[in-house]
């Protein structure tokens, strides 16, 4: 296998980009650029750990579920792959960089070669017999690492509204919201069309409250029966003479 350099990686990131405008966003291409750099670093190691916190502090993110959202993208995609999962946001997810696959072709080198060369094709000669470097990664939405880290990405920004809610309320809404469907391959919040977690935690509270409200209100009228019923008992009882 030839040795990872920046140059084969990048080239086969924006091949693949620019036949995909759909996926591809800006945090895909800041976080595996950042990747590609700290594995320079690193002297090309195989498999190395790339810390959340660090590297959501180095690229700009500042949601955790977004960053796991966009790393499970690159892994779906096989731009690298995932060999451990991280215990928390504190720990290093361990990875390794996905070698691409250099095809021979007489052919542009991809559609965004093609479009680069057609439009300077007045400058320059366009070039014929490169070499290509092209990927076509597939999605596996069956891989239970990938749920595993949607999970622990779900149950972490749960967490981060400890200071507003008791800790039983939010695991009670971790374990509904967490469900997952017959295949395994979503959570039953994920079927919600939109999903704000903080407004359903709101909401959540809301309709817990009312509930015990109800419950309360409940009781409180079987209590007043109750000493009606007593009361009453207690007065027949004294008219009964000794």
């Amino acid at each position: 296998m030839d040795k990872l350099n920046s140059y084969s990686l990048s080239r086969t990131f924006f091949n693949w980009s620019f036949d995909n405008p759909d996926l591809i966003k800006p945090n895909h291409i800041a976080l595996y650029f950042f990747i590609i750099e700290h594995a320079n670093r690193l002297g090309w190691k195989k498999k190395f750990g790339i810390p959340t916190i660090m590297v959501m502090e180095a690229i700009g993110i500042k949601n955790f579920r977004t960053y796991s959202t966009t790393l499970q993208d690159l892994i779906k995609w096989k731009f690298i792959k995932l060999i451990q999962v991280s215990k928390n946001q504190y720990s290093s997810n361990i990875i390794s960089l996905v070698q691409p696959k250099i095809v021979e072709n007489t052919t542009y080198n991809s559609s965004l070669d093609f479009a680069l060369n057609t439009k300077s094709k007045n400058d320059a000669e366009v070039q014929s017999n490169v070499e290509e470097i092209k990927v076509t990664p597939t999605i596996d939405n069956d891989d239970p690492i990938l749920i595993s880290n949607q999970i622990e990405a779900f149950k972490y920004e749960i967490s981060t509204f400890k200071s507003l809610f008791t800790d039983i309320m939010l695991d009670d809404f971790f374990n509904y919201w967490s469900e997952l469907t017959p295949d395994k391959t979503k959570m039953k919040f994920q079927l919600e069309s939109t999903f704000g977690v903080k407004n359903r935690l709101h909401k959540w509270k809301l309709l817990d409250e009312q509930f015990k409200s109800k419950n309360n209100a409940g009781n409180k009228t079987s209590n007043s029966s109750l000493e009606k019923i007593a009361n009453t008992i207690k007065t027949q009882c004294a008219d009964i003479p000794e």
